[in-house]
């Protein structure tokens, strides 16, 4: 956990790559950042803000992305839902501790999925990972570069049975 502690706080942008389970982020996501993401760390409480109740977030100048899947289709989890695991993400926590601009990219449903389908969204990864010059090292220290940076990620879209069983959170530096 050191280790990403570094890294959130040495990269230039994150990517959080995830599935939607009951509308909320996987419970290895939340441990993550509750470990992770610590006052004195990421943030820290400011008593001459908001009445007493503000905070200073130590991240700012850094971007992020998510990439969610789910079964439910899009305009629902936003419509009816009201997105809570993105918000969760976005504001709750990226926004909290300052990062910012934060974009989202969601695919769904997953579920019934045909590999024509699974073939686009990874081409529309890709295509986000060609925007920037950078290289990215994941928490399992393995190196992308931006031709094969979705190579990594095929295997959680191209199978829809299984693709809910795997997370990947990046931290990019720019070159």
């Amino acid at each position: 956990l050191l280790m990403a502690i570094d890294e959130i706080k040495a990269c230039e942008h994150m990517v959080w790559f995830h599935p939607v389970w009951w509308g909320g982020l996987p419970a290895l996501v939340k441990g993550f950042i509750d470990r992770t993401f610590l006052p004195s760390i990421v943030f820290d409480y400011n008593e001459s803000k908001l009445g007493g109740m503000g905070w200073d977030g130590y991240l700012e100048g850094k971007s992020a992305r998510i990439i969610a899947t789910m079964d439910t289709p899009t305009f629902y989890y936003r419509w009816i839902y009201n997105a809570p695991s993105v918000n969760q993400l976005k504001k709750a926590t990226l926004g909290f501790c300052g990062v910012k601009p934060v974009k989202v990219t969601e695919f769904s449903p997953v579920k019934g999925s045909k590999p024509k389908t699974r073939d686009r969204w990874i081409e529309e990864v890709y295509q986000l990972g060609l925007k920037g010059n950078f290289k990215v090292k994941d928490l399992k220290i393995k190196y992308f570069d931006k031709y094969n940076l979705i190579s990594g990620m095929h295997s959680f879209l191209s199978d829809s049975d299984n693709c809910f069983n795997n997370i990947y959170i990046c931290f990019i530096v720019f070159l």
